[in-house]
């Protein structure tokens, strides 16, 4: 490609991540798997994070045990925005037919090597009308999927028709206070700004957020017309407030586990720092 060439698909690029800023989340990480390959992959042994990942996945399947076990042995799950399956590999046990979508074709690819016959990947725009079937699935799993949409209500909309009336929907999303304190890459005045206003970050070439209060998180959900569960805190150790606390590589001590572990419950029910967690974990149920 000749330098012209280059500079035109820039040029191009830029031009379509300013009317669609969520794009900027999937070239991020396009140029991620280019650069480093397994580490970026949460379940390739080569991933310096495969046991802080692992450990945040323990903490958000904690949370949402009692709906999880509402949920049929027969169902039809979605895993939206599913990664490389990190999540759709601890439930492939469960029984249920597993669905696993995700925009980056990366992703799906080391997806459908790591999950096998356990679960179906394929790329996929959750915001494309195409994309979803109607009333498919019984239940639908998207961590830290709509904090990260160009427009999060037009695919929370999306996943209420996906889901079979009284459907179980299970997402998370980036939140507002914890991030103040543990996301490095709030690290100027406009950005801190921008969470404390709206909510929604746009750094070009990197990422763009949505963050939200525990209460904007619970709006979310009830006006694609859910009705809410649950609203709770997680990662206020790992990723969050208290990340300095965490040393990765001894995640795989149990003890040491157990110990954040318990530090992360306390922090989930004390009135002094339970509303300062990195994400917000929501049970909600289509109406």
């Amino acid at each position: 490609m000749s330098l012209d060439a280059a500079l035109r698909h820039l040029e191009a690029l830029q031009a379509a991540c300013q009317s669609d800023p969520g794009l900027w989340n999937l070239v991020r990480a396009e140029q991620d798997w280019s650069l480093y390959g397994d580490a970026c992959d949460p379940l390739s042994p080569a991933a310096p994070e495969r046991l802080l990942k692992a450990f945040q996945r323990e903490l958000y399947l904690e949370v949402w045990t009692p709906p999880l076990r509402e949920i049929d042995a027969a169902a039809t799950v979605l895993i939206a925005g599913g990664g490389t399956g990190r999540f759709a590999d601890a439930l492939g046990d469960r029984g249920w037919r597993i669905e696993l979508i995700d925009a980056s074709p990366e992703a799906v690819r080391r997806a459908r090597t790591h999950l096998g016959d356990r679960a179906s990947a394929r790329v996929g725009d959750l915001t494309d009308p195409a994309t979803l079937e109607v009333a498919k699935y019984d239940a639908v799993l998207a961590v830290e999927v709509p904090c990260y949409a160009s427009n999060p209500a037009i695919l929370m909309q999306a996943l209420r028709r996906a889901l079979r009336p009284g459907g179980m929907l299970l997402f998370s999303v980036e939140a507002r206070p914890g991030a103040l304190f543990a996301d490095r890459d709030l690290g100027s005045p406009e950005a801190v700004h921008a969470v404390l206003g709206g909510g929604v970050v746009t750094l070009p070439g990197m990422k763009h957020v949505h963050y939200y209060t525990r209460d904007e998180a619970r709006g979310l959900a009830e006006a694609a017309g859910f009705t809410v569960r649950a609203v709770d805190g997680v990662c206020y150790v790992p990723d969050g407030p208290f990340g300095a606390l965490v040393d990765a590589a001894r995640l795989g001590d149990r003890e040491y586990a157990d110990a954040l572990r318990d530090l992360e419950r306390r922090c989930r029910v004390d009135p002094l720092v339970n509303e300062l967690p990195r994400a917000w974990a929501v049970a909600a149920v289509a109406a």
